[in-house]
């Protein structure tokens, strides 16, 4: 039987109609398929998150209708479930910029630049250019300085980065 934090709130997740996320990031399978309520316990089986590689939480759930496993991201469930659908061109953040913490009021939807910026603000990004960079790398290439690969050489990353930032696709 699992004990109901104050103030926790329980949802159905889309797609997964075997499981329900808390609004405080906990996610939890039914036992036997069925939620039954009793004094402040619930049947059920709480679902232990795992840390992945760039420290976001994920849990394994039974994919509906099939015997397959899939690892679903504890942040993308909580906001989809709380939030709302996640906007096209949008992202998950983080709030506090800790990427355990999966709690509804930590989460926002979010645009890749002001993601970005976010993290940079908290001291939490890992990229080597500023704005001011990126703006310089695409002066530089519409005034016809040099190559994608002169750029990149310059700047200390790849061609390929030099080309995307060009196109808009990344900052």
């Amino acid at each position: 039987m699992l004990k109901v934090k104050p103030k926790e709130i329980w949802k159905l997740i889309n797609n997964y109609p075997d499981y329900k996320v808390s609004n405080l990031g906990r996610v939890k399978r039914f036992s036997n398929g069925r939620n039954i309520r009793n004094n402040n316990t619930f049947s059920g089986k709480i679902l232990k998150p795992i840390k992945k590689r760039k420290g976001y939480l994920v849990v394994t759930m039974y994919v509906y209708g099939r015997k397959t496993r899939k690892q679903v991201g504890i942040s993308r469930l909580v906001a989809e479930t709380f939030l709302g659908p996640r906007p096209d061109g949008y992202e998950i953040n983080h709030k506090s910029g800790i990427k355990k913490n999966n709690s509804r009021y930590n989460l926002e939807y979010i645009t890749q630049l002001e993601n970005h910026r976010h993290a940079g603000e908290l001291g939490l990004s890992s990229y080597k250019l500023s704005e001011k960079d990126v703006k310089e790398i695409r002066y530089l290439y519409a005034d016809g300085y040099g190559s994608q690969d002169k750029i990149a050489k310059e700047f200390g990353i790849s061609q390929m980065h030099v080309g995307n930032i060009i196109r808009g696709k990344r900052w």
